[in-house]
């Protein structure tokens, strides 16, 4: 420091308050302990006394916490003295987390309930075993409310899409079906089933077309020959939504067929095309004078007045003669 001493007058409070200092003199009160600033008014006591540190309070003064609780999550409050706020059991939900804060790298990758390795790979039920992008073990209910078509999509670029590998003992049966015997009307289900444009179905003139709240009839000027559960493809509306490939719900007529409602709008397509369908085995059912009956087709098979000899053991065939099907012998 400095070797700088500066002095000022001094006196006890009581003196002070005989004593009138001249403009901005400032002494010493020694009974306090602080400094007094006069204002030369000539006034005995007059000025103000400077509070000291501790008499100061409000905000920038300090003092003393005496409590401390504990917020949203913690526990461990409230403290009065000492102690330590931790997060409490269960304390940390949606609220306390950010948007896209939880990342894959902070999710199990051990944890048989739900788990997500490195590489983006999830496992429900069981730890995936890095070989498929989704592994589950136990049930798959999904349950479309909103009528919408399809449910679910299973779309595969080389291959098939759907394999089911039978991993048990004895054998299991792999059970595919559409709606529930007298909840919810006709259904079907095909295996093989492949569209493609056919350049040889020629284009159809759409002449009328009527709605519902679900479902459009398109009338047509010439024969379509399109059965139902096949599919047609529409063209020339305004409308990108009404230009789709759909599923042929009822045939009305030789010119006149319905499908889902692609749209709400007016816009309706012009002309439509049917999408060839080739299906291995196919099932549905249908109501007939109030009767439900179970529809079964099997396409390109094969077709011989005599057995032919490249057949393999329980091979179906159609025997052309009497237009019968018959199973090559095991024997």
């Amino acid at each position: 420091m400095a070797n700088i001493e500066v002095k000022l007058r001094k006196g006890s409070a009581t003196e002070h308050a005989s004593f009138a200092g001249a403009l901005g003199e400032v002494t010493v009160d020694t009974t306090n302990q602080t400094l007094h600033v006069h204002d030369g008014t000539g006034v005995n006591g007059s000025g103000e006394r400077l509070a000291k540190h501790s008499e100061l309070s409000g905000a920038g003064a300090g003092g003393t916490v005496t409590s401390v609780g504990s917020g949203t999550g913690l526990t461990g409050g409230p403290i009065t003295s000492s102690g330590t706020l931790s997060i409490a059991n269960d304390g940390v939900d949606t609220d306390q987390i950010a948007d896209n804060a939880v990342t894959s790298g902070k999710i199990s990758d051990t944890d048989t309930n739900f788990n997500v390795t490195a590489a983006g790979k999830v496992g429900i039920g069981k730890v995936n075993s890095g070989v498929y992008q989704l592994e589950i073990d136990g049930d798959i209910l999904i349950n479309d409310t909103g009528d919408n078509f399809p449910a679910a999509v299973f779309a595969g670029s080389s291959g098939a899409a759907i394999q089911l590998n039978d991993q048990s003992t004895n054998g299991q049966v792999f059970n595919l079906s559409s709606n529930i015997e007298g909840a919810g009307g006709p259904g079907s289900f095909a295996i093989g089933s492949i569209d493609s444009n056919d350049s040889s179905t020629p284009t159809l003139t759409i002449t009328n077309v009527t709605t519902t709240t679900d479902e459009a009839t398109y009338t047509f000027s010439s024969a379509h020959n399109i059965k139902q559960g096949e599919r047609v493809q529409t063209f020339g509306s305004s409308d990108a939504a009404w230009n789709m490939t759909s599923l042929v719900l009822s045939v009305g007529s030789t010119t006149q067929l319905t499908v889902t409602k692609p749209h709400t709008t007016t816009n309706y397509p012009t002309t439509a095309k049917r999408v060839g369908s080739y299906v291995t085995f196919s099932m549905r059912k249908d109501y007939e004078a109030n009767v439900m009956y179970t529809f079964l087709k099997a396409r390109n098979l094969p077709k011989a007045t005599t057995e032919p000899s490249w057949l393999e053991s329980g091979q179906v065939w159609i025997d052309t003669t009497d237009m019968s099907l018959k199973i090559k012998d095991y024997s």
